[in-house]
């Protein structure tokens, strides 16, 4: 509850929340909120927009003919393919 009012605090203030990876997307509420990652040794915290964040979670994948599997961060393909087939997210 905390950080939704300082999000909303500071939203109020004029200040805007931008991605700390990328420094370009501006944070909605929900990303401000559960996109937190704790920075070594510190008390402060890294904040991602969703594009982001799910670069940092990496994507697993098996491939169905072959039955080899891999993974990837770009969350931007929507397909992945493999054997010229598209492969199953696991």
């Amino acid at each position: 509850m905390e950080t939704i009012t300082e999000y909303y605090n500071g939203i109020n203030a004029g200040d805007y929340y931008l991605c700390d990876k990328c420094n370009v997307s501006k944070l909605s509420l929900n990303e401000y909120v559960t996109n937190i990652r704790d920075i070594e040794n510190s008390i402060e915290k890294m904040r991602y927009c969703n594009e982001c964040r799910n670069y940092l979670i990496l994507k697993k994948w098996k491939c169905n003919v072959c039955k080899s599997t891999g993974n990837t961060r770009n969350e931007r393909e929507l397909t992945i393919k493999h054997c010229d087939k598209v492969v199953s997210i696991i």
